[in-house]
């Protein structure tokens, strides 16, 4: 009897020692496999930057849709497909989850709480956006809460930049601010709006106007210019220097609109290519009017990001038509060496701003005392012609009276001598 109480607990023993053993072996497993899943995670994360309650694109069936995969599944899927710039999952769904990815294959519309209809902007709270980071210009694509208050420069579909000439904006093309150096007055901070609601306000970095805001006075006044952020007391003050973000209207970038105005947008006047105003008007469905007032950020202009600013917006994001290129612009490092200049292949270059800048010094002259000065040499003119015409009538009035003078002669019977040789011997 002992024998069998011993032989029972002996294969207690066993089973027990034999679940332990399988259990520390699958604890071992289920740890080692989620450090691994966790160590591919942040190798993939790190290939994209996120964009937090924005999403692009989501056109229903229009779209194509990853089902029931996790965020690293998501990406790693992105990454092998040439053609893919980022995906769009929902903000509800945990990355470890089996859930939605919507892969992007455009970039022409980004919608977050910031860029878009009101409608567009609360949907964007709903989800999450990751883009690769070897798309070229890949922090500027939307503007969402995660990448403002950053330092910018703003150009148009026609790379002119904005640029402040005391406290209004101008627009200049880069080749002049390079000349000039005038890095720090193309500069601008994008921060949330000082009216609320989704909207934006543009800051001056500029030292001397750095408590200054990008203001309009719209209808009364048209050019956008600064204001101290000290005189914007009231709610309506607030609305002039803040602005609605929507999709670029040539397809790509983005476009700024006023606030109570809806179809008031910033654009460039165009009416001069060298230093053009930046104004607030109604716009017109006309291509060349969309391109000026299509915008793009990018980073600060300096000595050193220049040259290669002009390459910043090569993305060919349209919709439309069978000659799409949706190939990713990928940046390697041959191309980033490719567009890097130096400043001796930059000559012909500064010679063109050079010229540009005598041509608008002569565009900028004081007509007004140029008049009086030409008024002046009129006068000038006139009195000499008054002093050639009297030397013409006196030289007639000689003639007259030397013929009188031979006449009277000729009756008298004096021989008449050769009357050009006479007339000189007077």
């Amino acid at each position: 009897m002992n024998h069998q109480k011993y032989g029972i607990l002996l294969f207690i023993t066993l089973l027990i020692l034999f679940y332990l053993l399988n259990f520390r072996g699958r604890v071992h497993n289920n740890i080692s496999e989620g450090f691994e899943n966790k160590s591919l995670n942040t190798r993939i994360i790190n290939d994209y930057v996120e964009y937090q309650n924005t999403y692009m694109h989501l056109d229903g069936s229009k779209d194509k849709k990853w089902k029931d995969q996790t965020l690293d599944k998501c990406l790693t899927l992105c990454s092998n497909d040439k053609d893919c710039y980022g995906i769009t999952r929902s903000n509800s769904d945990s990355d470890t989850a089996q859930a939605d990815c919507h892969p992007i294959y455009n970039l022409s519309k980004c919608q977050t709480t910031y860029q878009g209809s009101g409608e567009e902007r609360s949907m964007a709270l709903n989800y999450k956006t990751f883009i690769k980071k070897s798309l070229d210009d890949h922090e500027h694509l939307c503007i969402s809460s995660n990448n403002l208050n950053r330092g910018i420069s703003i150009k148009n579909a026609n790379d002119l930049y904005w640029l402040l000439e005391d406290d209004k904006v101008f627009g200049y093309s880069s080749s002049y601010i390079e000349i000039e150096e005038l890095y720090p007055r193309s500069s601008f901070k994008v921060v949330e709006g000082l009216y609320g609601n989704g909207t934006v306000s543009f800051q001056s970095l500029l030292s001397k106007h750095m408590n200054k805001f990008l203001v309009h006075n719209y209808p009364r006044r048209d050019q956008l210019y600064l204001e101290d952020k000290n005189n914007l007391k009231t709610s309506e003050d607030n609305a002039r220097a803040s602005f609605r973000v929507s999709s670029g209207l040539n397809g790509k970038g983005i476009s700024l609109k006023i606030l109570k105005f809806p179809e008031v947008y910033v654009r460039f006047e165009n009416k001069t290519q060298k230093r053009d105003r930046l104004i607030v008007i109604p716009i017109e469905n006309n291509n060349q009017i969309n391109d000026l007032a299509t915008f793009y950020f990018q980073d600060q202009l300096t000595k050193n990001t220049i040259n290669t600013s002009t390459s910043s917006n090569d993305v060919d994001t349209s919709t439309s038509g069978n000659d799409i290129d949706n190939t990713p612009k990928i940046i390697t490092p041959l191309e980033k060496i490719k567009k890097v200049k130096t400043k001796n292949l930059h000559d012909l270059e500064k010679q063109k701003a050079l010229l540009e800048k005598q041509n608008q010094q002569i565009l900028d002259f004081d007509f007004s005392q140029a008049n009086r000065v030409s008024y002046i040499g009129r006068e000038l003119a006139k009195q000499a012609s008054y002093v050639e015409l009297g030397n013409y009538l006196k030289e007639q009035e000689d003639i007259q009276l030397l013929d009188r003078k031979l006449q009277n002669q000729n009756q008298n019977g004096v021989s008449i001598p050769n009357k050009e040789n006479f007339r000189y011997s007077l």
